[in-house]
């Protein structure tokens, strides 16, 4: 995860109270500060059932207009999404 700002974006949005799940091919366990969290393995179950997805990274294994299609509110900090 080099210097991704996942682990942190994680952390904050819990601390706000957020029901945070993740969804990376590359990652599937995220480790920070003695937290552990496993990915979600079914993106579109992941998707259904999110209030909003968060856009961290832009791998380009995704179909960014299917899950733009799948979810009401998107943040997205990479510009992913058109």
């Amino acid at each position: 995860m080099r210097e991704s700002p996942t682990p942190d974006i994680i952390e904050l949005l819990r601390q706000k109270g957020a029901a945070v799940r993740y969804h990376d091919p590359y990652v599937p366990v995220i480790r920070h500060n003695g937290f552990e969290m496993a990915g979600e393995t079914d993106l579109d179950a992941a998707l259904a059932a999110a209030d909003c997805a968060v856009v961290v990274t832009d791998h380009s294994s995704y179909d960014w207009g299917a899950i733009k299609a799948q979810v009401r509110l998107i943040v997205d900090t990479r510009h992913a999404v058109r």
